[in-house]
């Protein structure tokens, strides 16, 4: 795998950690005491890092279930070849992690799936969080949303946290049937816990995911990047200290010239153009505490011409712009030896306002969270999580047609609790047993959810999971504001998983049952309204997932391959009958290949991506949601070519095989002068993707670069 990183520093450290029996231990956890120097093990149980530290310095190496070792050193000096053995003791068990429903990447954890650099460097997901994230088992594609569906789960079922705290605008704006990013790089992040269902009690208001990203904790040195693309320019730069750190950057992107070159199959009125900056400050103590700030702001605007959604005949201009402003505040600390604490907060705000000519909808959000959590270890059998946690949402909505204005607010105030014990039985058992409070001022309601996870150690490197969990969310504003006799939506987990990891091999394999309860139902006759709402749709999701990684076998190369069935109905919304819904398919596929060319120090990959056929409801037939969408494929590639220690050249193309991919169609909501409902296809923005970037990093020996950021 090339990581591309270099460093300059006074000393080096490295070696391999192994157990008594001589055994690799990977996943340990090694840094000088009292700083944020330090690295962790790798599959072989070997590790390295640079240390800038001079004098007296002591060396830790821990892992949960072994006992801590504490080696003295003096610095500078050369302390390579080290070898450092660990002695297994009864305590959080090697390796038994409840892990049913998530995949974890992290550099504290054992057995880690996901990576920043692993999302940047699959292909067709062009750096993309949900793009890299939708070749995982679980999800599936949904071409003309780019968000992330789980398990039978509409897009808003799942949700995102940064550093705790809760982000309701993670996607940008775009017009209908025209996919979107997440506003946020995956660089910022140093691992990604993605719960595919059954997760933590500590996150409220998902019904089936939660994406949880924890940021850097502090940058190595101080440098600045330049990014040169063909969408548009980057520039970032770091001041990074012995105690504190900030980084500011802005971004520019403008697809028109792109556009201009690359056949588009949408009429653009104005290309996606958007402005964007960030400021990230970071702060640490003597102490240990640690306090993050970021912040971010951005403006873009995009229109289209497209059909009119009454009898698709005459064309419309609609446009759009969107303002959006987040700010994220955490600090965590520890109080003696045994209990940590964190405190967070987020401000989010977005505007989008919707153009149609004539009419407009102009759509104002707020939000506010604030969060408080502490785990105490009470004995090597015992911890304790515990928090609580306050929202604040409020929506505005103003719709305009002519002279005629008419305006909606909705503000719901949210509290939640938690407590969560992680219990150790015995070497080869664990449990995680926890409960959720949650209450909604708007619909006046109080929700109990209980969670519960036990793993057993099968082997030395395997183990079985049970999860089940009940998770509660608000239903949409838009229908808040219609009808305040709603309930939380429901939906209950059961999970059973076994996973194999050793030596950069990963096999994995859940199957899960689902059961939705009190989902929004209203009347199909009155649906452009959504009159008659009520809180009683149901449905259910059972599936399987297969994920299996290769990191070891074939030499700089790293593979992984997902399979998912789905088998799903849902009885809700403006539904007939019980029926699968149009975001649903029953098989997905993926193969994502990495592979490092040394001697042209390049490092190229390639993703196929399969989906079987979705359904839809044609107007002009008598039975329901019988129509079918063909299947989808995609082949794409990404290369990345290190030309200068610090200048590298990224080229990537999604469907390299120009497949015409059908995500749906389009009808008209009145028929023609015949009874026949018009229809038009739903596809891809264009055939392909194609991107070219220039990546220049400029620090004091020229030889840091972004490859571990593309």
């Amino acid at each position: 795998m090339f990581t591309g990183g270099y460093l300059t520093a006074q000393s080096l450290i490295s070696g391999t950690v192994l157990t008594t029996k001589e055994a690799p231990l990977p996943g340990a956890n090694i840094f000088i005491e009292g700083s944020f120097d330090g690295a962790t093990s790798d599959p072989d149980g070997h590790f390295s890092f640079y240390t800038v530290k001079t004098g007296s310095a002591t060396l830790v190496i821990s892992f949960v279930g072994f006992e801590t070792v504490k080696l003295a050193l003096e610095l500078p000096g050369n302390q390579s070849g080290l070898v450092i053995l660990l002695k297994e003791v009864f305590s959080r068990q090697d390796g038994v992690t409840i892990s049913a429903g998530a995949f974890e990447a992290s550099d504290e954890k054992k057995g880690t799936i996901f990576k920043p650099l692993d999302i940047a460097m699959t292909a067709g997901a062009t750096a993309d969080i949900a793009g890299a994230l939708n070749t995982l088992p679980g999800t599936q594609t949904v071409g003309e949303s780019g968000r992330l569906f789980v398990r039978g789960g509409g897009g808003r079922e799942t949700q995102a946290y940064i550093d705790g705290a809760q982000v309701r605008n993670f996607y940008n704006t775009t017009p209908a049937n025209v996919p979107a990013r997440s506003r946020f790089s995956p660089f910022m992040f140093k691992g990604t816990l993605f719960s595919t269902g059954g997760y933590s009690a500590e996150f409220g208001q998902a019904l089936s995911s939660v994406l949880s990203l924890n940021t850097e904790n502090f940058p190595e040195e101080s440098q600045t990047d330049l990014s040169l693309m063909s969408v548009g320019l980057g520039l970032a730069h770091t001041i990074s200290g012995e105690s504190m750190a900030i980084t500011g950057e802005v971004n520019y992107s403008n697809l028109s010239p792109y556009m201009s070159i690359v056949p588009q199959e949408i009429e653009w009125n104005t290309a996606p153009e958007s402005f964007d900056g960030a400021v990230s400050f970071r702060k640490k103590t003597e102490n240990g505490t640690l306090l993050k700030v970021y912040g971010r702001a951005e403006h873009q605007r995009v229109g289209i011409n497209r059909l009119d959604d009454i009898t698709l005949d005459a064309s419309e201009d609609m446009d759009i712009q969107n303002q959006f402003y987040y700010l994220n505040t955490s600090i965590m600390g520890t109080s003696g030896e045994k209990l940590t604490w964190y405190a967070g907060s987020s401000f989010g705000y977005n505007n989008d306002v919707f153009d149609f000519g004539a009419r407009s909808l102009n759509e104002e959000t707020g939000n506010l969270h604030l969060k408080h959590t502490w785990a105490y270890d009470w004995s090597e059998k015992l911890a304790v999580r515990f928090g609580g946690e306050y929202f604040l949402n409020n929506t505005d909505f103003t719709f305009r047609m002519g002279a005629l204005s008419t305006s909606q607010f909705v503000e719901e105030h949210l509290g939640g609790a938690f407590i969560e014990n992680d219990i150790y039985l015995t070497k080869k058992i664990s449990a995680r047993v926890g409960l959720r409070l949650d209450y909604s001022s708007f619909l006046d309601e109080l929700a109990l959810g209980p969670r519960f996870s036990m793993a057993y150690k099968t082997g030395q490197s395997s183990q079985v999971s049970l999860a089940y969990g009940t998770f509660f969310q608000t239903p949409q504003e838009q229908f808040l504001w219609q009808s305040p006799n709603l309930d939380f939506e429901k939906a209950d987990h059961y999970i059973l998983s076994y996973q194999h990891s050793q030596k950069g091999r990963t096999f994995r394999a859940e199957a899960y049952h689902k059961q939705y309860d009190r989902l929004i139902r209203f009347d199909p006759m009155t649906s452009f309204f959504h009159t008659g709402l009520e809180s009683t749709g149901t449905g259910y999701a059972n599936g399987l997932d297969i994920f299996w990684r290769d990191q070891k076998t074939i030499k700089n190369a790293d593979y992984w391959i997902s399979y998912s069935f789905l088998d799903t109905r849902r009885l809700s919304m403006d539904f007939l009958e019980e029926a699968v819904p149009s975001f649903a398919s029953a098989h997905n596929f993926s193969l994502v290949t990495k592979y490092f060319v040394v001697p042209i120090k390049t490092q190229a990959g390639f993703t196929f991506s399969y989906t079987s056929p979705r359904p839809y409801h044609d107007p002009n037939e008598e039975s329901f949601m019988n129509g079918r969408t063909p299947a989808f494929m995609d082949l794409s590639f990404n290369a990345a070519y290190l030309y200068r220690p610090h200048v590298i050249f990224y080229f990537s193309a999604t469907n390299l095989l120009g497949r015409e991919n059908i995500f749906g169609y389009r009808h008209a909501l009145q028929p023609d002068g015949e009874g026949h409902y018009p229809m038009e296809a739903v596809g891809q923005p264009a055939l392909r993707f194609l991107f070219l970037g220039i990546f220049i990093t400029l620090s004091k020996d020229k030889t840091k670069n972004q490859l571990d950021q593309l």
